[in-house]
């Protein structure tokens, strides 16, 4: 009968001979004391939970049931921010219709967003008063949330079997 060596070796060395770095390992106490990373949703309501006119949890869930989804836009620049929600079908079929009646391409943009902005209220009455590039950045963005993308950025969520 033959005695096989049998070498010992830590576990550090099996763990890095298998790939683990243990110095990235964390014990389930350090994982409890590590900051969740808050969702947009969290820094919203954080950031606006004195505001008096900030939506309530239970109307962003109404919201968020309602719609097909909603989304945060932060003009980080000067701190406004908008609450949106994209557009379904039918409803890009109608406004179509009315602004085609209108005639007016800006007119379009304005009713989209007028339509789709959530918060704050009163869009129509704020649009005036507004940036001159507001009504357009907050129309891309919902565009794009509504899933009017171009070519280039669709081809980015294709792929081949």
């Amino acid at each position: 009968m033959s005695e096989e060596l049998v070498e010992e070796r830590s576990f550090e060395d099996v763990a890095k001979d298998l790939g683990y770095d243990l110095n990235k390992v964390k014990t389930k106490e350090e994982e409890k004391e590590a900051p969740k990373e808050r969702t947009p949703l969290e820094k919203f309501m954080e950031r606006f939970k004195n505001h008096p006119q900030c939506p309530t949890q239970a109307q962003l869930d109404r919201w968020k049931r309602d719609h097909i989804g909603v989304y945060v836009f932060n003009a980080e620049l000067n701190g406004e921010t908008y609450l949106f929600r994209p557009m379904n079908r039918l409803e890009w079929k109608q406004l179509q219709e009315t602004a085609a009646s209108m005639n007016n391409n800006d007119m379009f943009q304005e009713l989209v967003v007028t339509r789709c902005v959530l918060w704050p209220g009163q869009m129509s009455s704020m649009i005036p008063s507004s940036r001159a590039g507001l009504v357009n950045t907050l129309f891309s963005a919902i565009m794009a949330c509504s899933y009017f993308m171009s070519e280039e950025a669709v081809l980015n969520f294709v792929e081949k079997l």
